[in-house]
């Protein structure tokens, strides 16, 4: 039984390859259950903000490229009590009932803030079941993700308490937003907002875990630039651990 009403924030940047079946994956599992689902097309060039017009039942915002951090903070006003799911254009989902899983991880406890799901490459490989910071080995992301490049069906199933988790498909209660505020834009260009807001959650007291039973296809189509190094990302995150 679900705990608790959520809007669904589908973040879309030039992902027409993947667009339509990301929101297929959302629609499908969700038609039993009150939907409240907002497309934003953050300055989409490919046409796959086009594609969105078939589906009579979504909201869709669109304005020009401003970033993940910013489009998504100009939501946030607009959610009211509502928890949030946050999905990537480029994530197709594969566990049917996601939302039961999200809601039995995030209202297991009062605690709980902010629940993850285990994201798989293509080849069915693991990309995460979330991030550890503290490592010992750096901050670098092939260090940073759990269970990265193993196969999928060779590691457990299970809830498990992590320093951060990716908001390519993610989770967060009303109340880590309210207390959170908004995500970091500072970030922009690159993409670490997910895991800044993380960390702010756990100095706020809430624990982030990811729900392994959750998962889900990340085809990664919107990548960082290149000319950037790769521990850049975490040069800032580094700072407040």
């Amino acid at each position: 039984m679900l705990q608790k009403k959520i809007t669904v924030l589908v973040y879309l940047h030039n992902n027409m390859d993947t667009i339509e079946a990301c929101i297929s994956s959302i629609i499908n599992s969700l038609s039993k259950v009150l939907k409240n689902i907002i497309v934003i097309d953050d300055g989409s060039i490919d046409g796959g903000g086009e594609l969105l017009q078939s589906f009579g039942n979504i909201k869709i915002v669109r304005h020009g490229f401003i970033g993940i951090a910013k489009s998504i903070n100009k939501l946030l006003a607009q959610i009211g009590d509502d928890d949030i799911v946050r999905i990537n254009g480029d994530v197709i989902i594969k566990t049917e009932d996601w939302l039961e899983e999200f809601q039995k991880a995030a209202y297991a406890n009062n605690q709980v803030g902010i629940v993850g799901a285990r994201l798989l490459l293509a080849d069915d490989r693991i990309e995460t079941d979330g991030r550890n910071f503290i490592n010992g080995i750096g901050y670098e992301e092939r260090h940073l993700n759990l269970n990265a490049f193993k196969e999928n069906g060779a590691c457990k199933k299970q809830i498990l308490e992590v320093d951060s988790v990716s908001s390519a498909f993610c989770y967060y209660k009303n109340e880590v937003i309210k207390k959170n505020g908004y995500f970091d834009e500072n970030y922009f260009p690159l993409h670490a907002e997910d895991d800044d807001y993380c960390v702010t959650a756990r100095k706020n007291n809430f624990s982030v875990v990811c729900n392994s039973f959750i998962q889900v296809y990340h085809f990664i189509s919107v990548r960082t630039p290149t000319d950037l190094p790769i521990d850049k990302k975490y040069e800032d995150l580094e700072k407040i651990i």
